[in-house]
């Protein structure tokens, strides 16, 4: 779970119907550990998407809706019933987006009674319950292998069915299960190229590389990531799983069941929290403008003056973004009317973990001289340096760990009055 919330930004969590034998109606239990793994996320501030309400084959629903083989309008119904339950739940857990329909190309037992055109009331349905989830189609074979042709213009077959039947879809969902036979980036490119006509978002969902060759696992890994990355119609990549001891394909996970890193790990931490994190500082213009570029996100901002800081957390989008930030000094005579009042102490690392350099920053209530230190896992000493600390005024210095090797670490501001504050942080090269 540490690892889970150190790592990721967003998370799927699983809502299957199941056959039966596995999945929401199996059991209260699975019902029960299905809710309780969203309530999880939730407690956690970590988005996430349901996956999935309808994934309409005979081999991955329960055996009763197959009672209504010959009686659309009962599959209609029971069907109807099933998001009437879900959907619900998920909206109390604050579900951001659901994956409705999952491989509809091969998986169609339940359009073959009803028809296609029950796609379109499934997707009505979920967002007449919730208007808020973002609502995806969810198919694989459109960029696996280079794509199968047969599975991309079903797809937008589906896809065209469902915008012109007014379904609120969201968003294109493109599971990437990739064996050795890896597609070039060009072709990928291509792919997204011809699926950007829609204009929905499309998110690599399902992502892993089923290799023992771990040197091409990372090299792909590197490249496909930076290609999705550099697309202007893709916004997520979803990664099926990440540790060896927990995942479908063990083969694909970035960190082995004796938590050792693998090759794509650390391309991985690379790219998302060195080349993809936007770490920025500098001094306003005399008219207090001060302007940057970075990478579409969350940020926290933050402005000091005159021994005040305010600090507001924001989103940069593809919009841009203006905030406006109004730092009180006493000779205006204003009253504290910060955002957020000053957080005194020791922060929390950033990036975390990281790879070559982090940064530490710590807030101080006095003035005074003071000692960092960071120590190894065994209590040993890698670097000790004097600091000097101004009451209100934020410290900050980006540490080099160019030479020393990965694990867990622990940093400290010792005071000059012998207070000490303490926190861990995480090493991985």
């Amino acid at each position: 779970k540490t690892a889970l919330l150190s790592l990721f930004n967003r998370a799927t969590t699983p809502f299957y119907m199941g056959n039966g034998g596995w999945g929401w109606y199996s059991s209260n239990d699975a019902k029960q550990e299905y809710t309780n793994m969203a309530g999880w996320l939730q407690e956690n501030n970590l988005p996430a998407k349901g996956h999935v309400l309808v994934w309409p084959s005979w081999d991955w629903m329960p055996p009763f809706f197959r009672d209504y083989e010959n009686d659309p309008a009962g599959m209609r119904a029971a069907i109807e019933e099933h998001l009437d339950t879900l959907v619900p739940i998920g909206a109390e857990k604050g579900l951001i987006e659901w994956d409705v329909v999952n491989e509809p190309h091969i998986n169609h037992d339940v359009m073959d009674i009803c028809g296609d055109e029950i796609m379109i009331e499934w997707y009505k349905r979920v967002h007449e319950i919730d208007p808020n989830p973002r609502l995806i189609l969810n198919e694989y074979n459109i960029i696996m292998g280079g794509g199968d042709p047969a599975f991309q213009a079903d797809f937008e077959r589906y896809i065209t069915l469902l915008i012109n039947g007014g379904a609120p879809l969201g968003g294109l969902g493109m599971q990437c299960h990739f064996d050795e036979n890896l597609p070039g980036i060009p072709r990928v490119l291509d792919i997204l190229d011809r699926f950007a006509k829609f204009n929905l978002p499309i998110q690599v969902t399902e992502f892993d590389i089923d290799t023992y060759d771990e040197e091409a696992q990372a090299n792909f890994t590197h490249d496909f990531f930076t290609a999705i990355f550099s697309h202007p119609i893709t916004d997520k990549i979803v990664m099926w799983g990440f540790w060896e001891g927990d995942q479908w394909r063990p083969k694909g996970s970035m960190i082995r069941t004796n938590w050792t890193f693998k090759p794509n790990y650390e391309v991985y931490n690379d790219l998302v929290f060195n080349k993809w994190w936007t770490k920025t500082e500098g001094l306003t213009s005399r008219q207090g403008f001060y302007h940057t570029r970075g990478f579409l996100g969350e940020y926290e901002i933050s402005v000091s003056f005159a021994g005040h800081t305010i600090t507001k957390d924001v989103e940069l989008t593809k919009d841009g973004l203006v905030v406006e930030l109004i730092v009180p000094t006493t000779e205006t005579g204003m009253e504290e009317i910060s955002e957020r009042p000053i957080e005194y102490g020791l922060k929390q690392n950033y990036p975390n973990p990281f790879n070559t350099s982090t940064v530490i920053e710590f807030i101080p209530e006095e003035s005074g001289d003071a000692e960092l230190n960071i120590f190894d896992a065994g209590g040993k000493i890698v670097l000790t340096r004097p600091i000097l600390l101004h009451r209100n005024i934020p410290w900050r210095e980006e540490i080099e760990f160019s030479n020393i090797p990965s694990g867990s670490y622990f940093y400290t501001i010792k005071m000059q009055k012998g207070a000490t504050i303490a926190r861990k942080m995480m090493l991985i090269k």
